[in-house]
């Protein structure tokens, strides 16, 4: 019976991954996630991009960002949150970045990524 539970509870989170527990990102998730990092026009080298620590829960994307500036040195790690969606209307997963902390006081980023518990 045990065995039973636990697979039907694996099943439902494969199948319902938005009621999925949060989990450090998969390979193929962080190629979306840093896709898309390199369409966002606000970046000043979006190829350089290096992402780490990026956790996702349901359709919530939580990790750290950095990237080269205008004098094409790396400013340091800064706190990421954005929206993962497992399928698109093409049935592709795609990411949306939302905000990047800014080194301010708004820390909207952290705040997002502390109230979804990521």
């Amino acid at each position: 019976m045990k065995h039973l539970f636990i697979a039907a509870t694996l099943s439902c989170a494969a199948i319902f991954p938005a009621f999925a527990a949060d989990h450090a990102a998969t390979p193929k998730e962080l190629t979306v996630v840093k896709k898309a990092f390199s369409e966002m026009e606000t970046l000043k080298d979006p190829d350089s991009v290096k992402i780490k620590d990026v956790r996702i829960s349901g359709d919530n994307v939580c990790g750290k960002v950095n990237a080269k500036n205008s004098y094409g040195a790396y400013v340091g790690y800064t706190i990421f949150f954005g929206m993962y969606f497992s399928k698109n209307k093409e049935g592709n997963p795609v990411a949306l970045i939302m905000h990047i902390d800014s080194g301010d006081e708004d820390n909207i980023a952290q705040q997002m990524c502390a109230t979804k518990g990521l």
